[in-house]
């Protein structure tokens, strides 16, 4: 209960059980097909019949990524995400040498107060995620050091909080493994003597004389098997010389032998007698996967909030619109603005979507033998398109008008049955299919709207929720205003961004998407007039390297590299402050 709010559970320099191996960490391998463009309309795939025909997630298939013709570049540098300003200047914010500590910078003289108050904050948030994680994670648990000054975490606080839990799960950068043995007790009744040594250094020789079996292990990948229970394939080198594989150094999970090899190897202790020092209490596979998703936005919140954006879960399920097939997707967060009119803002009316954030909990990605696991790496890829597009579509909707589904159809508008007594729920009494009066019902409801429980009053029969006729509540946000934030109103390409999570990882996506190719995807067809850009229907998906959380450069790069981006979308926010015709409930 106490994770994730400054309370540190374990002290990582005190002894005890030893947790299972860590999680190996393994990100998705997937050769993408190349995209090929579209023509003529022959050339199109059916997406929709192509999509409706999954059921379970392992029918996806290579043919899925195919019929979506994406191209998808990994590994690219993150100066690429951001174009430079019309007028030759740089949305990227140069670190300071001088943010070594919070409030340590006081702004270069500036005009524009604003711009210098996002410098002082990036400043101040930067120097905050430069900071030693094991010094903050005493700072938080009140458990610095005498003589140790305690570093100051404001802004980054509830990042940090999260990146220490977390920790009892990925960090295994402190990781002892220690044998602990105790000797018998000594004839003149004195106590007994517990030795200690780490795996892999020499330990002194017992009362015997004989030097412990633990002492010579020096493969550490063969303890983290004998942790695991896991047959390694290094062995250990025994005192008297002779080899024993390290499977068989495990209780219960080891090697069978015959009787004539097991009675040459020396008994060996239990595990219980193995001791460990270090952060984790646990593996990466085992932590909740609320500590990642915390982690992973409060660092969005963080960076953000200088403009005037929040994170929030999105109130309506995200989907991804295929012709008249709806695909509900991911998305663990959703960055938007918030109105600079403040009745606006108190009434929790948001405009965008600026940006996404998915986190997601799978591990693995290859197996035993150290393949890639291809069918979970293309499902999570197409999870991460399906954000993506599901973003690109949300935004599609700048200046579009509201039509919820059945307007004006016939079964929206006239009444079942020609509006007469009687049918399959009524019969020509007026009753329901309990016997009860259907006028007693409606005038009791009638009678009480206006009392002051009249809200639990008031409850519909089966027949009169059956009667009412209405249209669907449809798939857009009543408190939304769809607003394509950042896109060049001229261009017919959108740029849409996306912070992917897995590990302790982040990832950086970018998607750029022609607007004919959005509309064909949500059905309307082959465009009657062709783009004049060749490469309309081939979208390109941009990938960042996997930035490491508890790694302070791949931090600041990362940190870095969003605020750009943000910088860059919120360039110019009088163009698009009107455009909200598309806001309201479909």
């Amino acid at each position: 209960m106490l994770l994730g709010n400054g309370f540190k559970a374990t002290d990582p320099y005190e002894e005890r059980e030893p947790p299972a191996a860590p999680t190996p960490i393994t990100f998705p391998q997937v050769k993408t097909p190349a995209a090929v463009g579209w023509d003529t309309d022959a050339n199109g795939p059916p997406l929709q019949q192509l999509f409706s025909r999954l059921v379970r997630l392992t029918d996806v298939t290579d043919q899925h990524l195919e019929a979506l013709n994406i191209e998808i570049l990994s590994g690219v540098p993150t100066d690429h995400f951001v174009p430079s300003a019309k007028d030759g200047s740089s949305h990227w914010p140069e670190v300071s040498s001088k943010a070594t500590g919070p409030l340590s910078y006081a702004g270069a003289a500036s005009a524009d107060a604003s711009v210098s108050k996002k410098r002082k904050d990036f400043d101040d948030k930067i120097a905050e995620l430069k900071y030693d994680n094991d010094d903050v994670y005493a700072a938080l648990s009140k458990t610095t050091r005498d003589g140790q000054k305690a570093p100051r975490v404001a802004s980054m606080r509830k990042f940090w909080q999260g990146l220490e839990s977390m920790s009892g799960y990925w960090d295994d950068s402190l990781d002892q493994y220690f044998e602990s043995t105790t000797a018998t007790e000594h004839n003149d009744g004195g106590p007994k003597i517990t030795k200690r040594a780490r795996v892999g250094e020499p330990c002194n020789a017992n009362r015997d004389g004989n030097q412990n079996i633990y002492s010579l292990v020096q493969d550490e990948a063969a303890v983290m098997s004998l942790l695991s229970g896991e047959t390694p394939k290094s062995s250990a080198i025994l005192s008297h010389g002779t080899s024993l594989p390290l499977g068989r150094l495990t209780p219960h999970h080891g090697n069978h032998h015959n009787d004539k090899e097991i009675s040459m190897s020396p008994p060996l202790p239990p595990r219980s007698r193995m001791r460990y020092k270090g952060h984790r209490i646990g593996t990466g596979r085992d932590m909740p996967e609320s500590y990642r998703q915390d982690t992973v936005r409060a660092f969005m919140e963080a960076l953000v909030w200088p403009f005037q954006a929040s994170v929030a879960i999105a109130r309506r399920v995200p989907v991804v619109q295929i012709d008249k097939l709806n695909l509900p997707v991911r998305l663990s967060g959703v960055v938007s603005r918030v109105p600079v009119d403040r009745a606006k803002a108190r009434a929790g009316i948001i405009q965008g979507p600026i940006m996404g954030v998915q986190v997601r909990n799978d591990s693995g990605f290859l197996d035993a033998n150290g393949k890639p696991m291809v069918g979970k790496s293309r499902l999570d890829q197409l999870r991460e398109i399906g954000g993506l597009l599901a973003l690109a579509q949300e935004r599609r909707q700048q200046g579009t008008a509201v039509v919820r589904p059945g307007e004006g159809e016939w079964w929206t508008t006239k009444p079942r049955w020609g509006g007469g007594p009687g049918g399959a729920a009524e019969d020509s009494q007026g009753l329901n299919s309990n016997g009860e009066m259907l006028t007693a019902v409606e005038e009791a409801s009638d009678a009480g709207k206006d009392g002051p429980m009249s809200q639990n009053r008031r409850r519909c029969t089966p027949v009169m929720l059956w009667k009412e006729l209405k249209c669907g509540s449809g798939l857009r946000d009543q408190r939304t205003e769809y607003v394509a934030i950042g896109k060049e109103v001229e261009s017919q390409y959108d740029e849409v961004y996306m912070v992917s999570s897995l590990n302790h990882h982040i990832s950086i996506l970018k998607l750029t998407v022609h607007d004919a190719y959005l509309d064909y995807l949500a059905g309307a067809g082959f465009p009657s007039v062709p783009p004049l850009e060749s490469d309309w229907s081939t979208p390109r998906l941009q990938r960042s390297k996997w930035f490491n959380l508890f790694d302070a450069d791949d931090r600041v790069e990362a940190f870095s590299a969003l605020w750009a981006i943000m910088s860059f979308l919120t360039r110019n926010p009088e163009v698009d402050a009107n455009a909200s015709v598309g806001a309201g409930t479909t």
